[in-house]
């Protein structure tokens, strides 16, 4: 389960993903979307997103390898500014998926600094893909 909640499409063997299309980014809301990015290869994210009817949705538990760090994110914003459901227009692309990557971002420039009781194990968390 590990594996398939935080691959990247890159990294599926099955099924093969375009990646011009399905980006390292494209389920990753969470301070990644905003530029269809490449995400660095020592932050994994195990994530279930969603996007419905104007409605965004990323719950995440993000790890940092390099700085040993983790913490957990989600969030769920309405981005229908026409009120309109069921059209296929909505504002994912604005203010939606730059909600999410601003979100991320400060929450993870915070968690870059705090300071913590305990340090985490992520060892299980370093998976092999295919």
């Amino acid at each position: 389960m590990y594996q398939y909640m935080s691959e990247l499409p890159r990294e599926s063997s099955f099924p093969k993903y375009d990646t011009e299309k399905f980006f390292d980014s494209y389920t990753k809301f969470f301070f990644f979307r905003a530029g269809k990015q490449k995400i660095p290869n020592h932050i994994r994210v195990f994530n279930k997103a969603g996007w419905s009817y104007g409605f965004l949705t990323d719950i995440a538990y993000i790890v940092d390898f390099k700085n040993n760090l983790e913490f957990m994110l989600s969030g769920n914003i309405y981005v229908n500014s026409d009120g309109i459901l069921n059209d296929d227009t909505y504002d994912y692309d604005d203010p939606g998926y730059p909600f999410f990557n601003e979100v991320g971002n400060i929450i993870y420039e915070y968690e870059l600094r705090r300071m913590r009781k305990h340090e985490p194990d992520l060892s299980k968390f370093k998976l092999q893909y295919d």
